[in-house]
């Protein structure tokens, strides 16, 4: 699994999902989030306030009084179907 980046170090280089840990001074998240690249370079961290809803739901993270500190790529998601365990 990746290791968690700091945004003060580097940010995505492309539009996409991602892990990223967020908070403020009293509490700390971990969450799957959606990251805008604009095309002048800058980025935009947005969340779906109701999970699973469209792209209409996103809202900017400049709008809370949360701050995404930290981000990973997310990871490869298990093989599917699931592989059986061999009967014995």
């Amino acid at each position: 699994m990746s290791e968690w980046i700091s945004v003060k170090e580097k940010l995505p280089d492309k539009s996409g999902n991602y892990v990223a840990a967020y908070g403020n001074s009293e509490r700390r998240y971990v969450c799957q989030i959606w990251a805008q690249l604009h095309g002048d370079g800058s980025l935009a961290w947005q969340w779906d306030e109701y999970e699973g809803g469209d792209e209409d739901d996103l809202i900017p993270f400049s709008q809370s009084h949360y701050q995404v500190t930290h981000w990973m790529p997310l990871p490869e998601p298990p093989a599917w179907p699931p592989k059986q365990k061999d009967a014995k």
